[in-house]
Formats: C-alpha cells, sequence, structure tokens
C-alpha cells in the first residue's frame, strides 16, 4: 500500500492518471499523517461499524476507515477519480465507491442497502465551499447515522459549534444544535494539505440526538427555522448597515465641507452683483468637492474598508453585507455626491432654494421610500436594496441640479 500522505507518492499516482487537482471540487488532499487516523478514532468507528464518506480524493481517510470498520461507502461527484481510487483501495474488500453528487443522492436508500442494520458513522474532508448544504441535508433527513466526524474550516467550524445564546451562534448553529450535539475536536494548519489553503480548518463532531432537545410547536419544525432564519438575518442587515452607515459618514467630509464653505462665498458674490465671480468659484468649489471625495473614497475602497470592518465584531455573513455597500457607496460617491450635495448648496446660495427642495423631497419619496418599499416587500430585496434606492436619489439629484446649474437659471433668483 503506498503512502497516500507523501507528497511525491500524490504527484506520482495523479501524474499516471493525468489527474489535476480541481479548485471548482475543492480539492485539496491531506499530506499530514496523523490527521486521518485522528478523525477516524474519533468516529469510535470498530467492528460492526459501517463508515460513510464523502469526497475520498485519493483515499488518504478512506484507508483509515477501511482498516476499522466493517464497510465504508464513499461518494464521490469528481468522475476523474474512480481509476485512482481502484488502484489505492485495490487491498481494501470493505470498500465501495459510489459515484454521484451527495446533494442528489437517495441517502436512505443508500444506507439501507449497504450498511443494513449496522451502526454508521459519517466521515469527510468536506470542500469549504458547500459545507454548510452537506450538514444540513444529513441532518435534516434524520437518516440512521449515529455521528458525523468532518473536517471544515475552522471559522465554519466554530460558528457550527457554537452555544445558542452566545455572540458567536448564528442560524445554522441553532440548527445544527437542534439536530445534534456539536463539539469542535482539533485544528489543522494549512500545511497539512496539498495544495495548502489559505484558512486554518478544523475537525468537529456532530452526535445526532435521538430525539430533538425541544419540541417545535404543532410539530412544524420547518417554521421554526424560517422564523430563526428571519431573526438572524435581520440581525445580519441591521449590525451591517450600522457599520456600514458609520464608516461612510466620515468619508465626503471633504465635500460636504466644501458645500458649507459655498454658501458663503456664492452668496456673497451675487449679493455683490459679480454673478461671473459666482459661477466661477462654483466650479472652483465643486471641482475641490470631488477631488475630496475622489481622494477619501479611493482610500476607501484600496484598504481602509475591510480595516474599518475589522475594527468591529461582526459575524462573517455581515462583513461581507457591510463591505458590499461600502464598495458600492465608494464608486457611486465618485461620481454623484458632490453633484448631488455639494451643488444644490451653491444653489441655494443663489436663493434657489424651492427648487432643491422640490426636487429632494421628489426625489426622496420616489426612491428612497417607493423604490425601496418595492424592493424589500415585493422582490425581498436584501440590504443593498435599500441602499440602492439612495444611490437612485443621488442621481435623479445630479441630473436634476446639474441642468439646473448648466441653464444659469439659479442666478435669476432673489439673494437675501
Amino acid at each position: 500500500m503506498p503512502n497516500l500522505t507523501d507528497l511525491s507518492t500524490i504527484r506520482d499516482v495523479c501524474a499516471r492518471h493525468d489527474f489535476a487537482l480541481s479548485k471548482g471540487f475543492g480539492q485539496n488532499f491531506i499530506i499530514n499523517p496523523g490527521i486521518c487516523p485522528r478523525i477516524a478514532e474519533a468516529a469510535g468507528i470498530g467492528p460492526g461499524w459501517g463508515a460513510l464518506e464523502v469526497g475520498p480524493g485519493i483515499g488518504v481517510l478512506t484507508e483509515q476507515l477501511c482498516k476499522r470498520a466493517d464497510k465504508v461507502v464513499s461518494i464521490e461527484v469528481d468522475k476523474r477519480l474512480p481509476p485512482i481510487l481502484a488502484e489505492t483501495m485495490a487491498e481494501y474488500e470493505n470498500f465501495k465507491l459510489v459515484l454521484e453528487d451527495v446533494l442528489k443522492v437517495d441517502l436512505r436508500t443508500l444506507l439501507a442497502e449497504e450498511f443494513g442494520d449496522k451502526p454508521v458513522a459519517v466521515c469527510a474532508n468536506l470542500p469549504y465551499y458547500i459545507t454548510s448544504p452537506i450538514l444540513m441535508r444529513l441532518l435534516e433527513e434524520k437518516l440512521p447515522i449515529r455521528n458525523i466526524t468532518v473536517m471544515v474550516q475552522k471559522e465554519a467550524a466554530q460558528r457550527l459549534c457554537a452555544a445558542p445564546g452566545t455572540r458567536e451562534a448564528g442560524a445554522i448553529s441553532y440548527a445544527v444544535a437542534y439536530y445534534a450535539r456539536p463539539k469542535l475536536l482539533f485544528t489543522v494548519q494549512p500545511g497539512s494539505f496539498y495544495p495548502a489553503p489559505k484558512v486554518t480548518s478544523a475537525v468537529i463532531q456532530l452526535d445526532v440526538h435521538t430525539t430533538p432537545p425541544v419540541t417545535p410547536p404543532n410539530g412544524d419544525e420547518a417554521g421554526l427555522f424560517r422564523l430563526i432564519r428571519a431573526a438572524f438575518s435581520q440581525r445580519r442587515k441591521t449590525a451591517a448597515n450600522a457599520v456600514a452607515n458609520t464608516t461612510t459618514t466620515f468619508l465626503n467630509i471633504p465635500a460636504n465641507a466644501v458645500g458649507m464653505a459655498a454658501l458663503t462665498v456664492v452668496g456673497q458674490c451675487l449679493g455683490a452683483g459679480e454673478k461671473e465671480q459666482a459661477v466661477y468659484y462654483s466650479r472652483r468649489l465643486l471641482l475641490t468637492a470631488y477631488c475630496g471625495a475622489w481622494v477619501m473614497n479611493l482610500s476607501a475602497f484600496l484598504f481602509a474598508n475591510r480595516f474599518a470592518i475589522s475594527l468591529f465584531n461582526l459575524s462573517p455573513e455581515a462583513q461581507t453585507m457591510a463591505l458590499q455597500v461600502m464598495v458600492w457607496f465608494n464608486f457611486v460617491s465618485l461620481f454623484f455626491w458632490p453633484s448631488s450635495f455639494t451643488l444644490p448648496n451653491i444653489l441655494r446660495a443663489a436663493g434657489d432654494a424651492r427648487f432643491t427642495m422640490a426636487v429632494s423631497i421628489l426625489s426622496m419619496w420616489v426612491f428612497r421610500v417607493g423604490f425601496c418599499y418595492v424592493m424589500v416587500l415585493g422582490f425581498h430585496g436584501r440590504l443593498l436594496s435599500i441602499w440602492m434606492g439612495m444611490f437612485l436619489d443621488w442621481v435623479f439629484r445630479s441630473l436634476c441640479f446639474f441642468v439646473r446649474f448648466a441653464r444659469g437659471r439659479w442666478m435669476e433668483q432673489s439673494v437675501i
């Protein structure tokens, strides 16, 4: 039996079968020889047991399972791997490969046909991008399995094992706790894999409950989890929106300061009857506001956004939401914030307050209220939909104010 954790052996096997690791399948082979025995031992597999493996790769963990269980069934979606596994698992008669997608195969029938009445444990080195769907399918279908011992991204492991009621817990934490008793066993460094991922991994175990610890009203599990997801979705949106609002407030301070200065400078020019100077300084002030907006927002996009988010204790989902909003804010601000807020101050300095007020009120009701109402209630839009309403408000205001400024109607008003 070749040493499947030896890097030269892995490369030799892959070369002979013309196999290249796929990022699409999240393939990272374990090369630390101590990891797989620990996983198999933790699962409690022994004589009389069956083991269900998801994603065997070239068979590193599979070999350890075959040494302990009566039968091992590995589900693999990559059609290039069967010839490799036929070679690496050749000496194990208790091994069977099922070439299927674990999210589509009939697991209940498969378990009944392959293991009968044997106690079954699930073991896997799960692809990070599909961890939650696989685990929730194994749990939600209430399959006849005793425990699930898997390697996942450390961050995901901490969230999956977080105790309900703690700050770290999310909707997935409550779902896991309903079906099983989770525990984090040990962490695995990136150097234990080939190729090495960019994140630390962790092995967790879920001891499946025979009966749930709580009973939903009328036995409506689906309703219970809809309520949990809605509650945590709202919490993430609120936190992300608060952080995005707090951080973006600082970005257009220079442009806002120019707008305040414009009220005095342009007002004095027109009060003295110097319309040409009013136009000259208006353009210079608007250009200065744009320069400030570009410097601040480009700096935020390039490095400050992520630093600002790191100052807050947000969940990964909330961090993603906040960063998405902040990036959109940066790009829209480059082109529309000064014209939406600095330019109307120039118009107001000329006494054109009625026009700016009418445009602002109309735009607010149409975009910030109407558009957001339709997107959130009609199309179930997320946090970004609300900010999109604000961005559309800026665009509309900018167009109206630019046209007003270009035509010169703003200088025909009375200045007190």
